[in-house]
């Protein structure tokens, strides 16, 4: 995957690729942003976003560290949650 500089990149990236995938294989694809976080019960909560307009919104609110690591794939922790976005 290119370096890429923020998420809104990568989103679009993603949606690219996945758009592609549709044309030479003929299913869906589209990217996956999940958050798994803690519940005051202590119950683990696993919420996963895969509306693109939400991703964007979401992507806004990291930092630009954070933001690049997630654009790569990679686990992130952010205060007590957990941020993944898959292709």
């Amino acid at each position: 995957m290119p370096r890429l500089l923020t998420l809104a990149r990568a989103v679009e990236y993603l949606n690219h690729r996945c758009v592609e995938d549709i044309r030479t294989e003929g299913r869906d694809c589209m990217p996956l942003l999940i958050r798994k976080y803690k519940l005051a019960s202590g119950m683990m909560q696993e919420e996963r976003i895969d509306d693109p307009d939400r991703i964007e919104r979401y992507m806004k609110l990291f930092e630009k560290d954070d933001a690049k690591k997630i654009a790569t794939g990679q686990k992130v922790f952010i205060e007590k949650d957990e941020w993944q976005l898959l292709p």
